[in-house]
């Protein structure tokens, strides 16, 4: 009994301390704008979302230390090269600016920083991994799921060909001067995904699209309510920030927004999500996420 009492005791502050963590770092944000608060902001979801998940797996996220590290640096690398790069210099649909230098104007600042797109797949993965767990939890299984195997690895073969084709697409794109616009980076995201999806199912024959089109819905579902909270919290305390530390352009259907936050950009967030986890899933193929 005592050593559950400590054990929920610990449980209870980790929820504690991630929720005051994340009430501090969104008055700060609004008031102040530092970039402190924003990590700050990332600390505490990651504080909350992994005392959750603990409370229904009993397992820490990633285990240990060392695999938190190395999540960090994957993160990097995949936010560097996947979203920065293309993003500011080739696509330009954003830039970093106030406390966040762009890629190659401070490299060794934004080196460090760059570490937060390592953040990012953290919370990333945990708000996908307690969502998914709920719908899993309360609905059992969302859609109908089949048991048969509905793609083949030819269909799985050919959607990375299209990837390639598609992503080289929007790269002419922009090489052309189709630049300041949303849909050439759209493009790219869906040629990485579908190059992605060929990758991961014949590292472990599990996929988001694999898993869909079985019926099962649920780890979809999942990315969709992640990218809109996410989404929503990040992306509307930095328009009202004293200090914006990243702006786009091209934007469309701006008229469409929940408090001023664009839809477009908030199922952008999709993107992320999709890229990210599937990395992921191909690197630690033993952590079944499409299931």
């Amino acid at each position: 009994l005592y050593m559950k009492y400590m054990k929920n005791s610990f449980l209870f502050s980790k929820i504690s301390l991630g929720l005051v963590l994340i009430s501090i770092s969104l008055v700060g944000w609004k008031v102040n704008g530092s970039l402190l608060f924003v990590a700050l902001l990332l600390l505490g979801l990651i504080k909350f979302l992994g005392a959750l998940i603990y409370v229904l797996t009993g397992k820490v996220p990633f285990g240990n230390y060392r695999n938190v590290i190395f999540i960090l640096f994957l993160g990097a690398v995949v936010g560097f090269i996947v979203f920065d790069l293309p993003s500011i210099y080739l696509f330009k649909i954003w830039v970093y600016q106030a406390d966040i230098p762009n890629p190659f104007s401070n490299f060794l600042i934004y080196s460090v920083q760059a570490l937060g797109w390592g953040v990012f797949l953290i919370v990333f993965y945990d708000s996908y991994k307690l969502i998914h767990l709920t719908l899993d939890r309360n609905f059992h299984t969302i859609g109908p799921v089949s048991h048969y195997k509905t793609l083949s690895e030819k269909t799985f073969s050919f959607l990375g060909f299209l990837g390639v084709f598609i992503f080289l697409f929007s790269i002419a794109l922009a090489i052309t001067g189709l630049r300041y616009t949303w849909w050439p980076p759209t493009l790219a995201a869906l040629g990485t995904w579908f190059i992605l999806e060929n990758i991961e199912f014949r590292k472990n024959g599990k996929t988001l699209l694999f898993s869909t089109s079985k019926g099962h819905i649920a780890p979809l579902l999942s990315i969709f309510i992640g990218s809109i909270g996410l989404g929503l919290i990040f992306e509307y305390f930095n328009i009202i920030s004293p200090k914006q530390h990243w702006i786009y352009y091209g934007l469309p259907f701006q008229n469409l927004h929940i408090a001023g936050v664009p839809l477009f950009l908030l199922f952008s967030w999709v993107w992320m999500y999709i890229i990210f986890l599937s990395i992921y899933g191909i690197i630690y193929k033993k952590d079944n996420l499409w299931k």
